[in-house]
């Protein structure tokens, strides 16, 4: 039987601080936004209350 991949927690965690680091770095207003929405459109699906706002 085929062991699953471990995934660290820690990892996914500075994955995804990192991607939202993303939107701070962009040089104006427009791709800000526009890299937030890439965001969004990614984990919407996996977290689906976290963009109810």
């Amino acid at each position: 039987m085929a062991r699953e991949p471990h995934v660290c927690e820690r990892c996914v965690h500075h994955y995804c601080a990192a991607k939202l680091k993303q939107i701070w770095l962009q040089p104006d207003k427009k791709s800000a936004i526009r890299v937030a929405n890439m965001l969004m459109d990614e984990y919407a699906s996996s977290f689906p209350k976290a963009w109810e706002c």
